[in-house]
């Protein structure tokens, strides 16, 4: 699923090297976006 974002441009990324990093304030807010599931466990 991170792969497609990125993909997708919803997950901004950084190089360094060989490594792809995503920004922890940018991936807290991604999270943050996400649909919410209202419904109790059963």
């Amino acid at each position: 699923m991170i792969y497609q974002e990125i993909k997708a441009g919803r997950l901004r990324v950084r190089k360094c090297g060989k490594r792809t990093l995503v920004p922890a304030d940018d991936l807290r807010e991604w999270v943050k976006n996400l649909p919410t599931n209202t419904k109790a466990a059963a």
